[in-house]
Formats: C-alpha cells, sequence, structure tokens
C-alpha cells in the first residue's frame, strides 16, 4: 500500500511550520503581563461586525475576528484567546505566556464554567507546550489528544450518515480485521474506554488549575448525549437488558418446571397410595 503521509513524519513537520510564523507586534494587543484580570474579567465584549476574517494575517486582526465570537461575553474569554493564539506561533512574548497561566491560577473557576469546550480543549493543548509542571504538560498532550481523536471519529460518523445519538443496533458487528492486527475491542463487556478515560484525566493530579480543567472537561463528557461514550453506554445498557431478560425467562422455566414437577410428584403420590381414603 502507498502511504498515507507520503513525506513521512518530516513532512508532518513542514505542515506544522506552515502555522506557526509569529504575529508582528503582539504588545500592541496583548496587555502587560501584570494586567489587573479582575477589571478585564468584568468588562464586556462588543463585537466589530466589519472585521476581516483573514487565516494569516496580524493579530489585531485575530482579535477583531474573535470578537464576533465572545460578543456579549467577558472580555477575559476574549483575552484567554488571543494569548492562546500567540502561543501557538513561534517565540512568543514572554507577557503571553505569564498572562495564560495567570488566568489559570487566578480565573480557574470562571474559566471552567463558562468557557466553551473547544476554548477549553484549547487550554489543554497550550498547557501541553507551556506547562509549567509535568502534570500540566502530560495531562494538557492527553487531553488535547483524546479530543482530537473524538473529533475525527465523531466527523468521520456523521460523513458517513450515522446520527450521533444513534446506537448501533443489536449484533451489527462486521467480521473483519481491525488495522495493523490489532485486536478487536470488545464494545460490549471492554474496559478500554474506562481505563483510557482513567488515565488521560488522572494525569492531571497534583497540579489544582489542571486538575479543575481536567474534572471540567471529563464532566462534560460524562453528560454528552451524542458521544461514542454515551454510546457505548447505551449499547451496555441494551445488552444489561437482553441479559436480564434472559434470567427473567430462565426463572420463569425453572418455576414452571418446578410446579409440573411437583404436580406429577403428588399425582404419583396419590396413584401409589391407592386414591383417596386408602393407606398405601
Amino acid at each position: 500500500m502507498n502511504p498515507i503521509y507520503k513525506d513521512d513524519l518530516a513532512g508532518l513537520e513542514a505542515f506544522y511550520r506552515r502555522y506557526r510564523s509569529p504575529y508582528d507586534a503582539p504588545g500592541e494587543v496583548l496587555p502587560a503581563a501584570d494586567a489587573d484580570l479582575d477589571a478585564i474579567a468584568e468588562r464586556i465584549v462588543v463585537a466589530i461586525p466589519d472585521a476581516p476574517r483573514l487565516r494569516h494575517s496580524t493579530l489585531r486582526v485575530k482579535h477583531d475576528a474573535l470578537t464576533r465570537e465572545f460578543d456579549g461575553k467577558s472580555e477575559l474569554h476574549l483575552l484567554h484567546s488571543v494569548v492562546i493564539a500567540v502561543l501557538r506561533r513561534d517565540d512568543p512574548p514572554v507577557a503571553a505566556e505569564v498572562l495564560f497561566h495567570r488566568i489559570w491560577s487566578e480565573q480557574t473557576d470562571r474559566m471552567c464554567s463558562e468557557l466553551p469546550t473547544r476554548w477549553l480543549i484549547s487550554a489543554a493543548t497550550t498547557f501541553s507546550t507551556f506547562g509549567r509542571n509535568e502534570a500540566q504538560r502530560r495531562a494538557g498532550l492527553a487531553i488535547s489528544t483524546l479530543f482530537a481523536m473524538l473529533k475525527l471519529t465523531e466527523s468521520e460518523r456523521l460523513f458517513a450518515g450515522l446520527a450521533p445519538r444513534l446506537a448501533h443496533g443489536p449484533n451489527p458487528k462486521i467480521r473483519h480485521k481491525l488495522p495493523m492486527d490489532l485486536p478487536p475491542y470488545r464494545l460490549l463487556g471492554g474496559e478500554l474506554d474506562r481505563l483510557m478515560l482513567h488515565d488521560v484525566f488522572s494525569a492531571a493530579k497534583g497540579d489544582p488549575p489542571m486538575e479543575r480543567l481536567a474534572r471540567e472537561l471529563f464532566d462534560r463528557i460524562n453528560q454528552s448525549e451524542n458521544t461514542m461514550f454515551r454510546r457505548l453506554a447505551q449499547l451496555r445498557q441494551y445488552e444489561e437488558q437482553k441479559q436480564n431478560m434472559r434470567r427473567f425467562n430462565r426463572k420463569q422455566r425453572e418455576l414452571k418446571e418446578r410446579k409440573e414437577k411437583s404436580i406429577r410428584d403428588r399425582l404419583s403420590d396419590f396413584l401409589r397410595r391407592g386414591g383417596p381414603g386408602q393407606d398405601g
């Protein structure tokens, strides 16, 4: 088979580098590293409706375009997104990294409760590169990878015409090998999803901001209605219901058999004693 990515890892690295050129003059947009975050959080974003939508441009253009996404929200959300945009480019200013960590140490609860999931994932991705300790970097990478694969999986499912909330019917499995001879996962009795989620989110232990971020993202997965994790739970629920029904039917058969045996035994005993009024 021809390789999927013909230029190998070097080609992936070259592709990655295309998105790393630093913004010009980020200091003209970013506040000082010691800015008052509480004051910024109290201000409300007003969208700039005619801001251009250029993918590769100045940080000012990026900032103005993001005002549409955060219109009516706290300016802290906007600042957080701009800081992440700067940190994703090469040679970011020190102030951007300082602001990112200040936001997540001083405004943790606000960010977790108010930010959309995509920006929480972006924060985790930023921690994977700029984390100040092993827990932040390890958990950030694990969470980022988990959600990237989840996004790919769910997007391919939509492309195949399958609704996100639609669990597969009973026994739909096609008997094919998995790629690269991987052993198939037992969807109904397996533990891979539980173990994977445990490993990803427990990696954040030991760092309060990262623990809070990880907990928030796990809770959102746990409450989601349209992911593979919910569909797995539904499949297991269906299987448990089938097993319960089989156990119920088996007990009913056993009760019927015992009842029939009891009638036969009593009839046999009756006949052995010679009928009513007779001493056996």
